[in-house]
């Protein structure tokens, strides 16, 4: 007999990445490992994409380095999907703030 894994999966269909981390939409990561964003084919560009992590939504969100201390971030292009960085993997709740213009993105989630 053949056992089926269900793996949690979700697509955000209206994710703000604004230019402050307070404007940014704040994503719920705890039931998943991982997932793709994708930046819409819009005017102007997003630059790169930076993420900050909290332990509880609505809670005190901190920028997300890597082990040497460098800011977890992703050069985006319009027009193009990116896997989310797997320092994630360990965060409740995270947003993206981008560097230069704001944007509604679709992030896609499996866990």
């Amino acid at each position: 007999m053949t056992k089926r894994i269900h793996r949690w999966s979700t697509t955000l269909s209206s994710v703000v990445v604004d230019t402050t981390n307070t404007s940014s939409t704040e994503v719920d990561f705890s039931e998943y490992a991982g997932g793709v964003v994708y930046v819409p084919n819009v005017t102007g560009a997003i630059g790169n994409i930076t993420f900050e992590v909290s332990d509880k939504k609505g809670g005190t969100y901190h920028a997300l380095e890597d082990s040497g201390g460098t800011a977890v971030s992703i050069t985006a292009e319009i027009n193009k999907g990116y896997p989310l960085p797997d320092e994630l993997f360990g965060a409740n709740h995270f947003r993206m703030v981008a560097a230069t213009n704001a944007k509604t993105c679709i992030v896609t989630l499996k866990g």
